[in-house]
């Protein structure tokens, strides 16, 4: 599953450091190693060194990998696309605004959540 989501944000971003990987998927830097490695492995990614700052490493998504990662969704896609034809219009406008929220609501949590790993230990 990280590695879909690592592939997914850098199909959004283009290319992304493997610390910023680790802290969108919430795995330490290791497993970031190790799951970089697959995808290079697999073909779907390259790692390079920044050359600003050899320590870091800038991973970027092989642009003739991008269909193979999508063609899993499309029917899916298609499906979606036929529930939301049937909606009015406000019933999508409501829909986004819930979403909206709920992704919000989504984010603060995962924010918390983080301020609490890094934060004093508690009793």
């Amino acid at each position: 599953m990280s590695d879909l989501e690592c592939l997914d944000h850098l199909a959004d971003v283009g290319s992304a450091t493997a610390g910023q990987i680790a802290e969108r998927t919430n795995l330490t830097t290791g497993a970031v190693t190790s799951m970089l490695r697959r995808l290079q492995q697999a073909g779907y990614v390259t790692a390079e060194r920044d050359p600003a700052d050899r320590r870091r490493v800038v991973v970027t998504i092989r642009p003739e990998r991008i269909a193979d990662l999508e063609r899993p969704y499309e029917r899916f896609a298609e499906r979606a696309e036929r529930l939301v034809e049937g909606y009015s219009a406000e019933e999508v406008r409501l829909l986004v605004r819930h979403h909206g929220r709920l992704q919000a609501m989504y984010l603060a949590e995962l924010d918390s959540l983080r301020d609490d790993d890094t934060g004093p230990s508690r009793p």
